[in-house]
């Protein structure tokens, strides 16, 4: 089975389950950025990751694009566990704080939780903390639910 159509036919979980062990891979921003699911729940997904010197802002620590990356995966992630096949769970809205730097080579865990998992919209929480324990960022975010069409692909609008 290809890996498009075992991704369409797949529940949300399954396909986060999938992706943590290695028989699907992860999304290609995540991959590129090293990324990786460890935990997988229904509603409740950890990623880990450990920053290099290409991560890092001009002032030496770890640019805040690359901690809205991991807060935006794994919100998107958790709230795909919570989802039936043919549904994926877009961005609509994204709020984060960062409370402290992270540094190169700490390695980052990032949390995301479900508080809400609806038909048409969810809304899920994020933490990141490094490997002393420190809460680097934490946010929240809302995502529509939608379907997909074949290939597990968004399907088009309206035409404008």
């Amino acid at each position: 089975m290809s890996d498009e159509r075992q991704r369409s036919e797949l529940d949300g979980l399954a396909y986060i389950r999938a992706v943590r062990d290695g028989g699907l891979a992860a999304d290609p921003l995540m991959q590129t950025l090293g990324i990786r699911v460890t935990e997988a729940e229904p509603g409740h997904v950890v990623m880990e990751s450990t920053p290099d010197a290409a991560h890092l802002n001009l002032g030496g620590m770890v640019h805040g694009g690359y901690l809205s990356t991991l807060m935006d995966s794994v919100t998107g992630y958790a709230l795909h566990t919570t989802l039936k096949p043919g549904e994926t769970p877009p961005h609509l809205a994204a709020s984060y704080r960062f409370l402290t730097y992270g540094r190169p080579d700490v390695t980052l865990t990032t949390t995301g939780t479900v508080l809400k998992s609806g038909r048409t919209v969810g809304h899920v929480r994020a933490e990141i903390h490094d490997a002393d324990g420190r809460l680097v960022a934490t946010g929240e975010t809302t995502h529509a639910v939608v379907g997909t069409g074949a290939g597990g692909r968004l399907r088009p609008g309206p035409s404008t």
